[in-house]
């Protein structure tokens, strides 16, 4: 990659455009691209995806808005040709780009002795399949539905509300388990459907209180429920209290010790993180089956 000529600077902060040009969703390359970018916080970006991208006249209209000394191209195309197209136009125009398939392929090709085909990964192949069906399941059991069949899970998430339950489960289902996620309160306590017998495949979800309220505070003033809950009942307003959720925090974790769960702190982790924790709390390394 080209050095990049110097960003525009407000408070500190540099502000950059990343143009992502792919042959496909851009979906993984994306992932890439926002934890490269994550370890560099007085970086500002905006990222603008250019998905299923065949033609070099595509490429050509791409370039044309996304020429300024503050824009960065990174390009994830299995055509080489295409790939030296990006280049050699970036080149000229002076703009810093990157390929996040060419070295990897080369690599594989290198190692294996084989070459590439340069198509597509689109084969629907059994494995394909069997991570659909666990994506439906885990979609089918989110936020306590479907607890007649939660036994089926390869994973149950537990945890009080907007602790990441949701999220968590469909990178999980993505991944190839099953996962089953069940909110609790406090008045209620653990669905009856949640046996002893699965605490080997259960993970309570936990965050440290203030976290939790900030995470409330927000998503109600999001949905701009905040002036509504002002009027609510008791039961309603500890949802935003911050001494009702300490206390809500202290007694789901005292429940989550007593059932002798495996407890995640998600406090001020990301999704993947959470993710990691929960597989290696329960052993596991990749999906059964």
């Amino acid at each position: 990659m080209k050095k990049s000529t110097k960003a525009n600077q407000s408070n500190g902060k540099k502000s950059v455009t990343l143009h992502l040009i792919s042959a496909a969703t851009g979906s993984l390359a994306n992932q890439v691209i926002y934890s490269a970018i994550a370890q560099f916080p007085h970086l500002t970006t905006k990222i603008v995806t250019h998905t299923f991208i065949d033609s070099a006249e595509q490429i050509d209209a791409i370039l044309k808005k996304a020429s300024g000394s503050d824009c960065w191209i990174f390009h994830a195309l299995l055509n080489p040709e295409l790939t030296q197209l990006v280049r050699v136009r970036c080149q000229d125009r002076g703009i810093p780009e990157y390929s996040l398939t060419d070295t990897v392929i080369r690599f594989v090709a290198d190692a294996s002795n084989c070459e590439p085909a340069f198509e597509p990964a689109n084969r629907l192949d059994e494995e394909y399949f069997r991570r659909l069906d666990t994506l439906e399941f885990t979609l089918q059991h989110d936020d306590s539905r479907r607890l007649e069949t939660v036994g089926e899970a390869d994973i149950i998430l537990i945890g009080l509300s907007r602790v990441s339950k949701t999220p968590t489960s469909i990178v999980l289902g993505e991944l190839g388990f099953k996962v089953a996620n069940v909110s609790i309160a406090i008045e209620s306590g653990i669905p009856e459907e949640i046996k002893k017998s699965y605490r080997d495949k259960t993970v309570a979800l936990t965050i440290q209180p203030k976290r939790l309220y900030e995470i409330r505070s927000r998503r109600m003033s999001i949905n701009k429920f905040d002036k509504a809950i002002r009027k609510a009942s008791p039961v309603e307003h500890r949802y935003t209290d911050l001494k009702s959720i300490i206390r809500e925090v202290m007694e789901a974790e005292q429940i989550y010790r007593q059932r002798k769960y495996k407890m995640v702190d998600i406090t001020d982790q990301p999704i993947e993180a959470t993710v990691v924790r929960v597989l290696e709390a329960l052993g596991l390394d990749r999906p059964k089956g």
